[in-house]
């Protein structure tokens, strides 16, 4: 059942294109066609119940294409990801070499994942403080699907080759299915984006939100100076040891607690791990870190991926109480200006080690290895399998992307921008198609 890009008189779906005015997303709707002889008969009270089922999956996963084309398309352009640069990374042709890994592996993962742990789990784990998987692997996972995906279908528009989801089409409504419920539980307000909620990033309810508040204190100038520096190289760190990534990065709330204050929370999740290869050259570190603030009078919004922008951009005036936590066993371990001191000295030495082996790697590397940091994302999912399981899982997963690796190397060797991320920084329509059938 293949229909040509773009579909046409002859198609077995016809698609059109509604704006709802309530939530202002594109929304894809489709209508089955069913073909007899030369003549087309719209099905409706006819329609089988395997035909009305088929229906609703695809309207229920071009409504999610939808919704992640809108909230996507805002961020992509926001921050002309499309044209990213680095003298250290391939950051173009690294990111679509994760995202093809994950499109083609990502199903079978979550397929196994899914028959042992319900989604709703999934979404209260990512309730915890720092925790892994959070709500920034589950979205990169999904968006990255949507991004080789498209890249597919430009490669084959290019081509002159029709392209054709109903192969991935019960996969498709696994994950984004998956993954909505996923989002749902783990925000507080059962909502999936930030954008759906004045830009706000909620997953704390009452009772924790209050018991960080208790372990917070009033600054003094000194411990605003010190934690505000510290902070600032920890992140740094944290993008540079994942390869120019944004992974272990997040932000949650602003949590209102009347009056004009919030309560923002930031969170390092991973400084260290022992999948990277470059792990090995450098010192270990505490798994992450934790800066919790009450703030007075300042306008926090968060993107998709949990980055966050504020109003006034430097508050540090109006920061009323503060800690700074280190992550141990799930636990937060207050961390002094002496215990800072002494870790910033390690990540000192570590940014030199990781600068000294990332500028030592030849071109292909340059490239090859976003499929290892598209497989990180997958790490904290595989390990919540109980049992052999998640072992067997990560072999296999790890393989799999080194073979979509090897597989889509020529042609992301061959562009300095993939055809895809030139779609998204210029195209007038959708960065991501509905469903082609």
């Amino acid at each position: 059942m293949r229909v040509p890009l773009g579909g046409t008189d002859s198609s077995r779906r016809e698609r059109r294109r509604t704006c709802r005015p309530e939530d202002g997303i594109l929304v894809w709707q489709t209508s089955v066609w069913l073909r007899t002889g030369k003549d087309y008969h719209r099905t409706s009270d006819q329609t089988s119940s395997s035909d009305g089922q088929m229906a609703a999956m695809v309207e229920s996963v071009n409504r999610e294409i939808a919704v992640f084309e809108t909230y996507f398309r805002r961020f992509f352009r926001g921050e002309d990801r499309s044209n990213l640069q680095s003298p250290l990374f391939n950051v173009p042709g690294r990111l679509v070499a994760g995202c093809w890994a994950d499109y083609e592996n990502l199903g079978a993962v979550f397929e196994q994942l899914l028959a042992t742990i319900p989604a709703e789990q999934i979404g209260r784990r990512m309730k915890e403080t720092a925790a892994r998987p959070g709500i920034f692997q589950i979205t990169c996972l999904l968006v990255s699907y949507l991004i080789a995906r498209q890249q597919e279908i430009l490669l084959r528009q290019v081509a002159g080759l029709p392209y054709s989801d109903e192969k991935r089409l019960e996969e498709m409504d696994l994950l984004f299915g998956a993954g909505r419920t996923i989002l749902s539980v783990a925000r507080s307000d059962g909502l999936h984006f930030p954008g759906e909620a004045r830009d706000s990033m909620p997953l704390l309810e009452d009772a924790a939100q209050q018991a960080l508040v208790r372990q917070l204190c009033e600054p003094s100038p000194q411990d605003l100076s010190w934690r505000r520096r510290a902070w600032a190289a920890l992140t740094a760190y944290n993008f540079l040891f994942h390869g120019e990534m944004r992974d272990g990065i997040f932000n949650h709330g602003p949590y209102d607690l009347g009056g004009g204050r919030c309560l923002l929370v930031k969170e390092l999740t991973e400084l260290h791990n022992g999948y990277f290869p470059w792990s090995a050259r450098i010192r270990e570190l505490p798994a992450g870190f934790v800066r919790a603030m009450i703030l007075q009078d300042v306008e926090c919004r968060f993107d998709v991926l949990g980055g966050i922008a504020t109003q006034p951009q430097v508050f540090d005036d109006r920061i009323v109480l503060d800690g700074l936590f280190e992550i141990s066993a799930g636990r937060l371990i207050p961390t002094d200006e002496s215990a800072a001191r002494k870790i910033l000295d390690v990540v000192s030495e570590n940014s030199r080690v990781l600068f000294e082996e990332f500028c030592g790697w030849e071109e292909s590397r340059k490239l090859r290895y976003g499929t290892l940091l598209h497989a990180n994302f997958l790490r904290g999912f595989w390990e919540m399998i109980p049992g052999n399981g998640a072992p067997e899982l990560a072999r296999r997963t790890i393989a799999g992307y080194e073979r979509s690796a090897e597989a889509h190397f020529s042609e992301l060797a061959a562009r300095r921008i993939p055809l895809v991320m030139e779609h998204i920084a210029k195209t007038a329509g959708p960065i991501f198609s509905p469903l082609h059938l």
